[in-house]
This record gives structure tokens, sequence and C-alpha cells, in this order.
């Protein structure tokens, strides 16, 4: 079950990196934040019905409000990202969110072991050979280093909303975790450009969006059931949506990347597997 739905939510998550790559650059990041989170919505709504009302205390509910707008806060730098950085580079990087999210609660419970601490060090490692390495082929508007600031900025806010409501799961429903990011999108992006007559969208951009919405909720739901059965595993398979992405975007974009930039996602995505190991 683990191995499965880690599988599937990596295929989700991929699938969701290379719809934004493409609509972000017809109709802007905030559009498409704008319509993923209203058709996020939307697809969570019977899902709701069907799991009942929760009894949540008011702090849980502030847990949950910081998770809706941290996450979006990370779509926003992620997807301003992938604007001017390649899928194979942004994607391996904001992958790193929820190895950042075990070491920072190993930090909330005891000292970094060494082995934690040599993990972070590939990861960063990688991280750094990722944004000096040259770009063989550049695409329109690249700024790799800049593509790769973005992209750690949006991995700390995943990180940071995935740390806050990781002690959530036994007691609130998967259906009602997963509505506050989406929420949040709809109340302070979707609305607030609607209104000022901002909210773009075009033929070409519209099943994106709707396919972005719907596999993000999607690949959050796998993750969910295959986390009942191991945690680490789901999170391991999970996290390796990175390649998938980097290598469908070569087959369908063309988008190639340097042998030094191959090495440092491969020194990225090994440390992410080794901290999540480890943290488990």
């Amino acid at each position: 079950m683990a191995l499965l739905f880690g599988l599937g939510t990596a295929v989700m998550f991929a699938c969701s990196t290379l719809m934004s790559s493409r609509s972000i650059r017809m109709i802007g990041n905030f559009s498409v934040i704008g319509w993923m989170m209203l058709f996020g919505t939307i697809v969570t709504i019977p899902f709701l019905y069907a799991s009942g009302w929760p009894d949540i205390s008011p702090k849980n509910i502030a847990v949950l409000a910081f998770a809706g707008v941290g996450n979006v806060a990370g779509l926003l730098l992620s997807f301003r990202a992938l604007q001017i950085g390649k899928v194979g580079l942004v994607a391996p990087i904001v992958s790193t969110e929820g190895a950042l999210a075990a070491v920072m609660s190993t930090l909330s419970g005891e000292s970094l072991k060494l082995s934690v601490i040599f993990a972070l060090i590939v990861v960063v490692a990688g991280v750094v050979i990722a944004a000096i390495a040259p770009d063989p082929a550049p695409i329109a508007h690249e700024n790799a280093p800049k593509a790769v600031l973005l992209s750690t900025c949006a991995s700390l806010c995943y990180a940071s909303t995935l740390f806050a409501t990781g002690g959530l799961s036994g007691e609130i429903p998967t259906a009602w975790l997963s509505l506050p990011p989406r929420l949040a999108g709809v109340l302070f992006i979707t609305l607030p450009l609607a209104f000022s007559k901002k909210l773009r969208i075009s033929r070409s951009a519209l099943p994106l969006v709707i396919g972005s919405g719907i596999t993000e909720v999607t690949g959050f739901t796998c993750f969910a059931i295959g986390a009942g059965s191991s945690i680490a595993i789901t999170s391991v398979i999970a996290s390796q949506f990175a390649p998938i992405a980097a290598l469908l975007a070569f087959i369908l974009f063309k988008e190639r990347l340097g042998r030094l930039q191959i090495g440092g996602i491969a020194l990225i995505i090994v440390g992410v597997a080794a901290l999540t190991v480890i943290t488990s």
C-alpha cells in the first residue's frame, strides 16, 4: 500500500508540476493559483461531506490557518521559480519539503544526529551545485540562481506547514486537512483577482489549471492513504516526483540539463531519501 500510493503521489505531483509550469507562462502564476485553488476546493467538497463535521479546537484552527497561508506562499514562490527555471531544476529542490519537515520535527525534540547532519550537507551541496552549474540549453527568461533561491524558500514554506500540521493527522480527517491551502488560495488569490477583473484564463490554459487542481488534491489523498501503512516508505517514494517531473519535462518539453546540474540534482534526491529514512 505504501509503495503503491507513494508512487501514485509522485506521479500526481509530477503531473501537477508539469501542467503548472506551462499554464503560468500563459496566464501568470497568480491566475494559475487562483484557478487551481478554486477547482481543488470544488473537488474536495464531496470528501468533506463524506467525512462529516470534525471537532476542531481553536488552537488547531490557528494551525490550519497558518498551514493554508504557508502553502499559498510556497505555491507563489515555486511557480515564480518555474517561470524562470526548468522543471528539472526546480522540482528536486521543492521536493526537499518532506525531509526538511522531518528535520524540524527532530529538532523540536532532540539534537541532530550525525547522520542527519551529513544528509543535510549532501542536500545543500546538491542545491549549490545545481545553482552554479552551467546550463547547456537555457530557456527563455531563465535565471537559474534566482530559480534555485525561490525554490529553496518555497520548500521551507511547505516544510513549515507540514511540520505544523503533522500532529493533526490523527485528530482531523484528511479531507479537512487538505482544505486550508485551497480555502486560503480562494480567499486571498481567487476572489481578489475576480473582483478586480484580473483573474485571467485562456482556452489552452483551462485544461491545464483544472488538471493541476485535480492532481494536487489526488496526490495529497494518495499520500495520506499510503502514510497509513508506512510514512517512511510513502515519503521516500513520493519525493521521487522530482526525477519523474524532470524526465517528463525532457520528453515533452525538450528541457535539457547539463551533467553538473544532473549531478547536483542526484545529490538532492539521495540526500532527501536518506533524511526521510533517518528521521522516520
